[in-house]
């Protein structure tokens, strides 16, 4: 009962039932544009931080050195996923194990 009798807007009467003292209402000031450039600084600086990880010592995204290697990288997966959409639009799209079968008891 003690966590109860913490908030403000909520008092507990000696029996233990919580009664409600007053309506507890949420305010927030609106939040300036400098501050807001700065929160997003801040939440961009690890993303950042990272990504000299992923250059796998050659300075470059993906540790990808020439341009024409990027065309492998993006036509391979389109190619297995227009694939893929292909195939399971010609699959029968009921449940497998959801039906009775009537030959059986």
């Amino acid at each position: 009962m003690a966590f109860v009798s913490g908030f403000s807007g909520v008092s507990v009467a000696p029996t233990g039932v919580s009664r409600r003292a007053g309506v507890m209402e949420m305010s927030a000031r609106p939040v300036s544009k400098k501050t807001m450039s700065a929160a997003r600084l801040i939440a961009f600086a690890p993303i950042v931080s990272v990504a000299p990880a992923l250059a796998e010592g050659t300075g470059e995204a993906l540790g990808i050195d020439s341009n024409l290697l990027f065309l492998p990288l993006i036509l391979i997966p389109v190619a297995f996923f227009v694939l893929f959409a292909q195939f399971g639009s010609q699959q029968n799209n009921e449940d497998f194990f959801g039906e009775k079968d009537d030959r059986r008891n």
